[in-house]
């Protein structure tokens, strides 16, 4: 897509920037460098057969200070979603369970524009605008049925109740770009270098997977690929370092 391929020459564009900004002389502010390590929760209302919950995440980012309010941070990180939906049917007094467990995840590496409202603070408040590369591990699907083991208090034979292994599918899962904005906080440790961050991400990111994938070659696909919003907002409490 062209709104792709203009995203990965920014992108490129703007590393390129970076390695050069780094590689000159520094700008006279106190600190050139930052390094953020966070913990991270995710949380979005997608659904991937089923409602994903809330999951953990991780993010490693390093800022270059080009002056004493703008900045330019690489990104890496890691975050894992997972959902599961039971549902429970009687018929004639048998009880009939099955589950269907789905998980997501993926690393994203991005970089971004930050701009330090309150550079010189204790609390040094910042804004950025944030965009990269997401690349997706394979969707699964986890499926497995059960009976209950009587039949209005009359025991069943084993064969019956017996519900065997789960079943476990893997879909194919396409790279994806995205874009989105950060607000954090950085609150120094007294006079030393470490601070406490805290951050909250908005993004825009699309997960698209091959819902025929997990069958054996050789399969026509006539089914287009499934496309979801995932669209997560991500809340990150960590440390950071500057020098």
């Amino acid at each position: 897509m062209p709104t792709q391929r203009r995203l990965r020459f920014m992108l490129r564009l703007a590393v390129v920037a970076l390695l050069l900004s780094s590689a000159g002389p520094g700008t006279g502010w106190a600190e050139d460098w930052e390094a953020r390590l966070l913990g991270s929760w995710v949380t979005t209302s997608a659904d991937v057969l089923t409602e994903l919950d809330d999951g953990p995440g991780l993010y490693v980012g390093v800022e270059r200070r080009l002056n004493e309010r703008w900045g330019v941070e690489l990104g890496l990180g890691w975050h894992q979603l997972e959902g599961s939906v039971t549902e429970r049917v009687e018929f004639f007094g048998l009880r009939f369970e099955s589950r269907i467990g789905s998980e997501v995840e993926w690393l994203p590496v991005s970089i971004a524009g930050n701009f330090h409202l309150t550079p010189r603070s204790d609390f040094d408040v910042y804004v950025s605008a944030r965009a990269g590369q997401a690349f997706f591990q394979d969707v699964r699907i986890t499926s497995e049925a059960s009976f209950a083991t009587d039949l209005n208090g009359f025991p069943l034979p084993v064969l019956i109740t017996d519900p065997g292994p789960a079943v476990t599918l893997e879909f194919a899962a396409d790279d994806s770009l995205f874009y989105g904005a950060r607000l954090g906080v950085d609150r120094s440790f007294g006079d030393g270098a470490w601070a406490f961050s805290a951050t909250i991400d908005w993004t825009v990111l699309e997960l698209e997977y091959d819902p025929l994938s997990a069958l054996p070659p050789p399969f026509v696909d006539p089914v287009p690929d499934v496309q979801v919003d995932l669209d997560p907002v991500t809340i990150g409490i960590g440390v950071s370092r500057r020098w």
